[in-house]
C-alpha cells in the first residue's frame, strides 16, 4: 500500500447508489417510448392523456421495484441507507412520485407483483381501457426492469 493508498476515499456504497439513482430518474427516454408504445397501440384513443402525470406514474413503479429489490437483500443499518437515499432523492426529484409510491404502488405491488401495479396503472391515467396486448407489454418490460434492479442492487452489496 502506498503512501496515497492510504488517503484514497471510496464513498459508502448508498451515497454511489444516490448519484446512479439521480442520474435515471432524470432520463426519459425509456419512459417516452412505453407511453409512445401505448398511445400507438389505439386502446387509449380519444382520452386526454398528460405524458408529465405517466411519467410520474412509471417513476413511482420503478422506485417501487427497487424499494422490493433493497428490501429483498439488505437489512439493518445498510437497509436503512438505502431506503433513506431513495426517499431523499425521490422526494428532491418529485415528491408526487414519493406519493404513489407509498398511496398506490406499495400496496399494488404486495398485492400481486408487477402485474398488479399495471393494473394500478391502467385505473387512474388510463380509465381501464387498456387492453390484454399492452398489458402483457407493460408486464413483460417490468419484469425485466425488475430483474435488472435486482442485479443492481447486488452490485451495491
Amino acid at each position: 500500500m502506498g503512501f496515497f493508498d492510504f488517503f484514497r476515499f471510496t464513498p459508502p456504497k448508498h451515497e454511489e447508489f444516490e448519484i446512479f439513482l439521480k442520474n435515471y430518474l432524470s432520463k426519459d427516454q425509456h419512459i417516452l417510448e412505453c407511453y409512445g408504445d401505448i398511445i400507438g397501440s389505439g386502446c387509449v384513443n380519444g382520452l386526454k392523456l398528460d405524458y408529465d402525470l405517466f411519467s410520474k406514474h412509471f417513476k413511482a413503479i420503478q422506485i417501487q421495484m427497487l424499494l422490493a429489490c433493497i428490501e429483498k437483500h439488505l437489512e439493518g443499518d445498510n437497509y436503512d441507507n438505502f431506503y433513506q437515499t431513495i426517499n431523499e432523492v425521490v422526494n428532491t426529484v418529485d415528491g408526487d412520485i414519493w406519493s404513489l409510491v407509498k398511496k398506490t404502488y406499495k400496496k399494488s405491488y404486495n398485492s400481486g407483483g408487477v402485474s398488479e401495479m399495471v393494473e394500478s396503472l391502467n385505473k387512474k391515467p388510463f380509465k381501464e381501457r387498456f387492453d390484454n396486448n399492452v398489458k402483457s407489454n407493460l408486464i413483460n418490460g417490468m419484469v425485466i426492469m425488475e430483474e435488472q434492479f435486482d442485479i443492481l442492487i447486488k452490485a451495491y452489496l
